[in-house]
């Protein structure tokens, strides 16, 4: 005769794959496929892996106090997989070394100021202090003067759509390529201490409906036209977006080629996206790439420091 089975007791510890536990992992998931492609899949694309790595950090917690071994093994299986792509494919920690080609490279500078977040002089000092070649300002407060940095007797302004641009050199042919609700883009020919140099700026809106993977085409388009040597802005997408992970033939991301360290630069003092870039062309010798942390604006400011190979 069979033992009768004692109903009185608990049923053993499982996992409910329908539990709304996993639904940021599916939400994410998606996103990890198809990112910003379309409007939907981009919504997905944003939610910033760090917190869905925390969430699942926190639901092992929570399994492992209750007991059931189960769900944390589950639960730690998702922990790892946001964890890793955080760690191994959103950032790098190693800073590519790059021989200079002279002793004096030249120093580029983006920040987006956000009007000068209530202290414009403040922001345009901690800027200009860097003894930056060139200064590139997205959502300047006003238009600048050469009156504002004195002390820069070689340095030329010229106000082009949202930006504002500075150079230790002369600044000339500023074009306006796009300007409309979703999208500025200028170029300028910077007549730099180590030659010509074309500077492309750029800005995408960002209020949420703004189609990021349109308006990057439309940024690869001129990209492809211009053929500049550098391209800096606040483009308001993910280093990772789909045209940004694909750039035109010849370029790359200054963080990739010269950047080490968490890559967020929005918002302060969080850094969950990486919404601010410098892309350099195959004439670029990229040496190193920081982010720094200034408030009061809510961007972390950008700083490049390159060679230009002789043609």
């Amino acid at each position: 005769m069979e033992p009768a089975v004692d109903s009185s007791q608990p049923a053993a510890p499982r996992v409910n794959w329908f539990s709304p536990t996993w639904l940021p992992l599916v939400v994410w998931g998606i996103g990890q496929v198809f990112r910003d492609r379309w409007n939907s899949t981009a919504l997905c694309f944003y939610l910033p892996t760090i917190l869905v790595a925390a969430w699942y950090a926190l639901a092992v917690v929570v399994s492992w106090l209750r007991g059931n071994k189960p769900r944390q093994r589950a639960y730690g299986a998702a922990f790892g997989l946001t964890l890793g792509v955080v760690l191994f494919v959103e950032n790098q920690w190693q800073e590519p070394i790059t021989e200079p080609l002279t002793s004096e490279p030249l120093l580029a500078m983006h920040w987006n100021v956000n009007a000068g977040a209530g202290n414009w002089g403040g922001v345009l000092e901690e800027g200009i202090a860097i003894d930056a070649d060139l200064v590139v300002v997205t959502e300047p407060a006003y238009r600048l003067s050469p009156a504002d940095v004195p002390q820069y007797t070689l340095l030329k302004f010229d106000r082009i759509s949202e930006f504002a641009i500075a150079a230790k050199g002369e600044l000339t042919s500023p074009r306006s390529l796009q300007h409309d609700r979703h999208l500025d883009v200028a170029i300028v020919e910077w007549q730099s201490r180590q030659g010509p140099l074309k500077v492309m700026l750029c800005d995408i809106k960002s209020y949420l409906r703004n189609n990021r993977h349109r308006a990057l085409g439309i940024v690869h388009q001129h990209i492809e036209r211009e053929q500049p040597d550098l391209v800096l802005g606040d483009f308001n997408a993910p280093r990772r977006s789909w045209r940004l992970a694909y750039l035109p033939t010849g370029y790359e991301h200054a963080y990739h080629a010269a950047g080490a360290g968490w890559s967020g630069t929005w918002p302060y003092p969080l850094w969950l996206y990486s919404l601010d870039h410098i892309l350099c062309s195959e004439r670029i010798v990229p040496l190193r790439y920081d982010l720094i942390s200034a408030p009061p604006s809510d961007h972390a400011r950008q700083e490049f420091s390159f060679d230009v190979r002789r043609e």
